[in-house]
């Protein structure tokens, strides 16, 4: 067996918290909408991501330094094959003074895989053995490689190695819940604040959906000599310039990205004339989403013309994107492995590819189904979005509708694929580019938006997993990306980083290379 060592978490913010500020430890934030859950296995969104990575602690945490390290696991050991490995964990209590067990991890990720209820991150756990099989009903739940071997030994078996696997374990799909609790009540988590099953640096106070929640430090977290925060309140107040007004008060200490929505378009230059304005760099992908399940984009052609048509420098310019980047691939920059898979406003191919498709389609411009886009209210997609409307009415020369909807309802629009075309920004869960292409593998998963397929594609993904060779599964993604690519199940607008102002007492706080906000060690400075 060969033994892995990793910093403990809480050596790193020794330094840090020694200069903190005694007179200041509640940190007040905005969510630019009510979260849907607090079961981080159903947690989809960066909301809701934001609320469970502070309530929750998983196996590793990733660190300042990018790297994961030691949370509740306390060490391990992996096979030499690199497909078993064996977590032991740390003696850490939930917040109802129960101990955190091996069972609370096996139970969490079983149920996040079950087929009756599944959750919509069950395919980041698909590289575990048999948890597809077990997803699709293909097997059953004592066929997975999840195995307890005592209260605080946990065993995973991989179908393949996975390099990425330890810095995945960091992601709220990977949280455990507590399994008693959970087995006993199936809406443990709609009452938290009395229950206390929580298990990470905070514990909910309060929570009054679309007004207001609050965390309070919780006095059983492993690691809580090194929390320097007592308390936590998020508002929700949905509009920007609102948002950025109470910060100017001092009624917040943050506005902006990600915690809430993009600051007010009209604000951006007096804040960097200030000296305000603070970016992160660009981890995030915006995509125009084609339901390739409904006419007119089930066919190829529509797809690309709609795609080649937009003018994305132009996109840029008139909605007055900050902290924004012309992509020429449909992922990240230091994601994608091909460098130029199309031209942008080529309205010349683009008007060719439009009258093919409708020519097999049997349609003309008068009998095309109507199309509308969907999108968030926010200010800065909203204005996109508009653009993009323009762009399209004008190289078709047919009617395009704008649809505006609130962001709950506006996911559940997307997972149950109720519309034409849709909206979304993506941050990857690890820094690799097998987690986005797996995203589209299969049409079974509900973030798989387009509801789009291609056995090659799946073909070239199974082989992926499995290769031990780096340059052989490096290829085999390459080509899995161009097919996908040429495809076009969605498109991309930008890549973007978050602009946001942050009270300038606030330190601790940093972003992870794939762009999470870490807001546990945060603490004021004097």
């Amino acid at each position: 067996m060969l033994r892995k060592t990793l910093l403990f978490i809480s050596c790193l913010y020794l330094t840090a918290c020694s200069t903190q500020s005694k007179s200041q430890s509640t940190l007040r934030l905005n969510l630019g909408s009510d979260i849907s859950t607090l079961d981080p296995r159903q947690a989809a969104d960066n909301y809701n991501y934001i609320a469970v990575s502070l309530l929750y602690d998983g196996l590793f945490r990733i660190g300042p330094d990018q790297k994961p390290h030691f949370a509740i696991c306390e060490n391990y050991s992996v096979s030499e094959d690199q497909t078993i490995y064996t977590f032991c964990l740390r003696k850490a209590k939930w917040a109802n003074g129960k101990l955190i067990t091996a069972q609370d991890f096996a139970y969490s990720w079983l149920t996040s895989l079950n087929p009756l209820n599944p959750s919509p991150n069950a395919y980041q756990l698909f590289m575990i053995k048999n948890a597809n099989e077990y997803f699709a009903n293909r097997a059953n739940e004592e066929d997975v490689g999840i195995c307890v071997i005592d209260d605080m030994t946990l065993q995973v078996t991989l179908n393949h190695p996975t390099p990425f696997f330890i810095e995945i374990l960091c992601n709220p799909p990977f949280y455990p819940v507590n399994s008693h609790a959970a087995k006993m009540d199936a809406n443990w988590h709609k009452r938290l604040s009395k229950l206390d099953l929580t298990n990470g640096p905070f514990k909910l106070k309060t929570w009054v959906p679309n007004d207001r929640l609050v965390f309070e430090k919780s006095p059983l977290y492993w690691d809580k000599k090194h929390i320097s925060l007592n308390r936590i309140e998020f508002s929700m107040i949905e509009d920007a310039n609102t948002e950025l007004q109470l910060f100017e008060k001092g009624e917040l200490d943050w506005a902006g990205g990600p915690i809430s929505q993009s600051l007010p378009l009209a604000s951006i230059e007096t804040l960097k004339k200030r000296h305000l304005l603070q970016n992160s760099d660009p981890y995030t992908v915006s995509w125009l989403l084609f339901n390739t399940t409904q006419k007119p984009f089930d066919h190829k052609k529509f797809r690309r013309a709609f795609s080649l048509s937009l003018n994305r420098k132009e996109l840029m310019e008139f909605a007055k994107l900050q902290n924004n980047f012309l992509p020429q691939s449909l992922f990240p920059p230091l994601m994608s492995l091909g460098k130029h898979y199309f031209e942008d406003a080529d309205t010349q191919q683009a008007k060719q590819l439009f009258q093919e498709a409708l020519e097999e389609s049997n349609l003309t411009k008068e009998t095309l189904p109507t199309i509308t886009i969907h999108c968030p209210s926010s200010e800065d997609v909203q204005k996109l979005v508009e653009i993009v409307q323009q762009q399209w009415e004008k190289t078709f020369d047919i009617s395009i509708k704008l649809e505006k909807v609130d962001w709950p309802v506006y996911m559940s629009l997307l997972q149950q694929r109720q519309f034409n075309v849709g909206f979304i920004s993506w941050a990857p869960e690890y820094d690799d580019l097998y987690y986005f292409l797996n995203i589209f593998k299969s049409k079974e998963n509900t973030l798989n938006f387009p509801g789009w397929e291609n056995k090659t594609f799946k073909a070239l993904l199974d082989i992926a997993s499995a290769a031990t060779n780096t340059s052989l599964r490096k290829d085999l993604l390459k080509r899995a990306e161009t097919i996908i690519s040429n495809e076009m199940p969605m498109t991309p607008t930008y890549y973007r980083g978050d602009d946001f102002v942050v009270n300038p007492q606030l330190k601790g706080f940093y972003f992870t290379h794939i762009g999470n906000l870490e807001l546990a060690y945060s603490y004021f400075e004097q």
